[in-house]
């Protein structure tokens, strides 16, 4: 693991700065990898794929302990850096860019394709990736993610055929709280994402965790996908978020008037769903649960009910 002094002589040497723009607060803690590490439940046979790798440091902790790690950076800056890092680890593969611009069958194809006569572990091809230990696809996701990109990069590994099967993220202690809301303080993210999978808090984590320090708390979220979300079909899933985005797309209006002007739906027609769920006609979309968006989505169903 890198120091601070380290970090510091590193940047020096490289005539670098951390990057506000890019969320570039850089992990030191050991015993908050150490935490990272046991959410993640790694095994020799798990391959990771790791956003945000930086200089590398938490890369260092989770190449010893599974068959390949795919880090992810799109700072060109730390590419160097992490080069250098990750010099004593030939089972881990860095890929330069974007992770929204990546496609899952982009970042699986980096994992390399098991030895002649090798047991266990995974073929590289995404179409015969069978699951991972405790869930979903052949491989699980490692990151510490800015703010600003959290609702687009869980929405891009969660609804796809080939899910990670545990997903481990250091994010903003807010961001946390906001996927484990419950009503009257539901949101679109935390329905969003529980549609798909299961979230739990792992741990806080201190600025005092990082270099540079971050002005606010984080903490370590474990997000664990269920093998098929509700038994919705695609039609069903596709009628749940029209509704959701439809829902929360004027925050103090109310469910019924909302869903009325942007799809079209009467408001007596919404009404009588809700009062069918035991909502108020009045229902606003923080008062609602998973479960209750799902109703709607069935219309008059009672199916999830």
């Amino acid at each position: 693991m890198l120091t601070i002094s380290q970090l510091q002589h590193l940047f020096a040497e490289h005539n670098i700065r951390p990057d506000k723009r890019l969320g570039q607060n850089f992990l030191i803690d050991q015993h908050i990898f150490d935490k990272i590490v046991a959410a993640a439940d790694l095994s020799p046979d798990d391959q990771v794929v790791e956003v945000g790798s930086g200089v590398g440091n938490l890369t260092m902790f989770l190449a010893p302990r599974v068959r390949h790690v795919v880090a992810v950076e799109k700072s060109r800056f730390l590419l160097p850096l992490l080069e250098e890092t990750l010099k004593p680890h030939p089972n881990t593969t860095i890929v330069f860019g974007d992770i929204l611009d990546l496609s899952i069958p982009e970042l699986l194809n980096k994992f390399p394709p098991l030895a002649k006569g090798d047991k266990g572990g995974f073929s590289r091809t995404p179409s015969t990736l069978p699951p991972s230990k405790g869930g979903q696809g052949g491989f699980k996701l490692v990151a510490n993610i800015p703010y600003n990109i959290t609702g687009h990069l869980l929405r891009q590994f969660l609804d796809t055929g080939t899910p990670p099967s545990k997903l481990v993220l250091l994010v903003q202690r807010d961001v946390a709280e906001r996927l484990l809301a419950e009503p009257p303080d539901m949101n679109l993210l935390a329905c969003s994402v529980r549609y798909f999978a299961d979230v739990r808090i792992e741990a806080r984590v201190s600025p005092n965790c990082f270099w540079p320090a971050p002005q606010v708390d984080s903490s370590i979220i474990v997000i664990t996908p269920r093998p098929k979300a509700y038994d919705a079909t695609l039609a069903q899933k596709d009628r749940f978020f029209q509704l959701l985005r439809a829902g929360y797309s004027q925050k103090r209006k109310q469910v019924a008037a909302l869903l009325a002007t942007e799809l079209g739906i009467k408001k007596a027609t919404v009404g009588k769903w809700l009062a069918d769920l035991g909502l108020s006609a009045q229902a606003r979309a923080q008062e609602m649960l998973v479960i209750q968006w799902l109703c709607l989505a069935e219309h008059d169903s009672i199916h999830y009910c």
